[in-house]
C-alpha cells in the first residue's frame, strides 16, 4: 500500500526559487515574452516558534533538580554528577545562552577568576561575562541598489533587478571592529524583519 509523502514546508520555496530562475532565461534567451511568464508562488508558510518552558514549567525542572541533588547527600560522586547539570540549567535560564554557546563557555569567561584564585570569597571581586556578550552587532544597515551582472547571474534576476544589500559591523569589549559582513538578497522575494533591542 502506498502512502502519500507530504513535503517540507522549504521544498516548494525551493522549487519555486528554481522554476522562477528557468522562467527569467527563459525571457533572456527569447523563448518566452514577460508577459507570458506565469506566476509562481506557494503563498507564505506559517512561522514555527521555537517552544520554550512556561515559568511554571522551568520552576518545577529547577525543583525537581534540586530535589535530586539533595538525595545524593550522602555520595558525593552523585552529588557531583547531579549539580553539574543542575548549574547547566541555571546558567541557560540566567543568561539565555544557546546549548553550543555554553559549551563553549570556559574560564576565560570569568572576569578576574585568575587573579582571585586563594582570595577568600567575601573580598574576592568576581564576575563572569556572558559569551555571547563578547561581541555585539553595531551596525546593521540595509540599503538598495541596481543587481550587477555578477549579481543578475547568480541570483537567476532580470535586468534592471534591485537587490537589498545588508551590510553588519561586529564590535568586541573593547570596541575593536572584528567583523564585517555584506549580504546581498533579491529585493522581489525578500522580507527583512529586524526586532528592537531589548
Amino acid at each position: 500500500m502506498s502512502r502519500e509523502l507530504k513535503p517540507s514546508v522549504n521544498t516548494p520555496k525551493r522549487e519555486a526559487t528554481v522554476l522562477r530562475g528557468i522562467f527569467k532565461l527563459a525571457v533572456r534567451k527569447g523563448y518566452l515574452k514577460p508577459g507570458e511568464v506565469p506566476q509562481v508562488d506557494f503563498g507564505k508558510s506559517a512561522k514555527k516558534r521555537r517552544p520554550a518552558f512556561t515559568k511554571a514549567q522551568m520552576a518545577k525542572l529547577l525543583s525537581v533538580s534540586e530535589a535530586r541533588i539533595l538525595e545524593a547527600a550522602r555520595d558525593p560522586k552523585l552529588r557531583y554528577q547531579r549539580y553539574l547539570p543542575h548549574q547547566f540549567i541555571v546558567i541557560a535560564v540566567e543568561t539565555g545562552l544557546r546549548t553550543k554557546e555554553l559549551f563553549n563557555l570556559d574560564w576565560g569567561h570569568i572576569e578576574n577568576f585568575v587573579e582571585n584564585i586563594g582570595t577568600p570569597i567575601r573580598i574576592a571581586d568576581v564576575r563572569s561575562e556572558p559569551f555571547s556578550a563578547i561581541w555585539w552587532r553595531v551596525l546593521s544597515e540595509v540599503t538598495s541598489r541596481y543587481a550587477s551582472q555578477d549579481e543578475i547571474d547568480n541570483l537567476s534576476l532580470s535586468p534592471g533587478a534591485i537587490v537589498l544589500c545588508v551590510t553588519s559591523v561586529n564590535e568586541d569589549m573593547s570596541g575593536q571592529p572584528i567583523e564585517y559582513g555584506q549580504t546581498v538578497f533579491a529585493a522581489e522575494r525578500t522580507t527583512l524583519q529586524f526586532a528592537p533591542a531589548a
